[in-house]
């Protein structure tokens, strides 16, 4: 999930985008915590479709579609606990 202002966008992996009128916090809200983690303010990840992450001040996660992902680096703590 990708924030944009207001909106959200959802990734599937079908490579379709969904825009949806609630903002990220809201969904995050409704999200299996064990399947789904805030990695930077504007996004949220499946972590069943991570497929690595790469180290560093500027950290990222590579997604099984191919997508960059990055990682904040306040987040960064909380994501490597949980993975």
């Amino acid at each position: 999930l990708e924030a944009k202002g207001s909106y959200t966008i959802v990734h599937l992996t079908t490579a379709k985008k969904i825009t949806c009128t609630k903002g990220i916090g809201d969904i995050e809200a409704s999200l299996p915590v064990n399947l789904f983690v805030r990695v930077h303010n504007a996004w949220i990840v499946n972590t069943q479709h991570l497929i690595k992450y790469i180290k560093g001040r500027n950290g990222y996660l590579e997604m099984d579609d191919g997508s960059v992902v990055p990682v904040s680096v306040r987040k960064k703590g909380s994501f490597l606990d949980i993975i």
